[in-house]
């Protein structure tokens, strides 16, 4: 069973974006389309703000702009996040508007997008953020960008990002986790040992997945600093977010909300066991 993408589209600026983003996400998987609109509860799905109307209008536009692509619209009424959660259940990917970096003087985001850190880290699958100002219908040939906030890239987060860089024939590079040692050529005290797991499950996925070309990078101080640089030239760029337990959210990684707030492109977050 190919399961879908699901993109929800927030009722802002951000929606065609968001749309054309994920419709061809889904090309890329094979997969089927879902636009999703979340309206409050006790509404009528959405019927008083037009909610039905503008899902259907980006379902008629989007195949013209990517022939092939299957796309459904759906409606559920509810607070943004748990609507969003139960619907990552039976989903391969669910694409949120993160809105602009610098949101102008007194903007609200949408519900969707007030929503979209905390339904990561408690989401049964990758949740890809997207900021408004992208170019609509076009993505930079970048690389996927693997890091890490928390001073580990697990299995499940790798394998995603793999697996988006063998999609599009792009290059991973990989932001080793860690500071630099005190003369900023190598890791400092104690991170070898991850280096060298990190090492090993490199070398795996690149048997998985030989296509895909990948670049080290090695850590350079500031975690925080060193990702929002690569992102500035990634077309994706790749997290882990840790799970709590039964489903809840683990308290965040420092620098993660930071991140997400100023990273200028899409930032996929790929929920993990701890």
């Amino acid at each position: 069973m190919v399961l879908p993408v699901v993109a929800c589209p927030d009722g802002t600026p951000s929606d065609a974006v968001t749309a054309r983003w994920a419709a061809r996400e889904a090309l890329l998987r094979r997969a089927p389309l879902v636009l999703l609109g979340v309206a409050p509860a006790g509404s009528t799905s959405g019927r008083e703000d037009g909610l039905p109307a503008r899902l259907r209008l980006l379902a008629t536009d989007l195949p013209r702009s990517f022939p092939g692509v299957s796309v459904t619209v759906r409606t559920a009424a509810g607070p943004p996040g748990p609507v969003l959660v139960a619907a990552s259940a039976e989903t391969d990917l669910l694409v949120l508007a993160a809105g602009p970096p610098e949101q102008p003087a007194g903007a609200a985001p949408g519900a969707v997008t007030a929503a979209a850190a905390t339904v990561a880290a408690r989401a049964h699958c990758p949740v890809a953020l997207l900021r408004v100002h992208l170019p609509q219908g076009v993505v930079p040939p970048f690389d996927i960008v693997l890091g890490s906030v928390d001073g580990r890239i697990d299995a499940v987060t790798a394998e995603f990002a793999f697996r988006l860089a063998d999609e599009r024939g792009a290059r991973l590079a990989v932001e080793s986790p860690g500071t630099a040692g005190s003369d900023g050529a190598g890791p400092a005290n104690g991170d070898e040992d991850d280096l060298d797991g990190l090492d090993g499950l490199l070398n795996g996925m690149q048997e998985k997945f030989p296509s895909v070309r990948v670049a080290r990078r090695p850590g350079t101080g500031d975690p925080e600093e060193q990702l929002l640089r690569a992102a500035q030239q990634a077309s994706v760029l790749v997290l882990g977010v840790e799970r709590g337990r039964r489903g809840a959210a683990a308290p965040a990684a420092p620098g993660l909300q930071r991140i997400l707030d100023l990273a200028p492109g899409p930032v996929a977050l790929v929920p993990h066991d701890a």
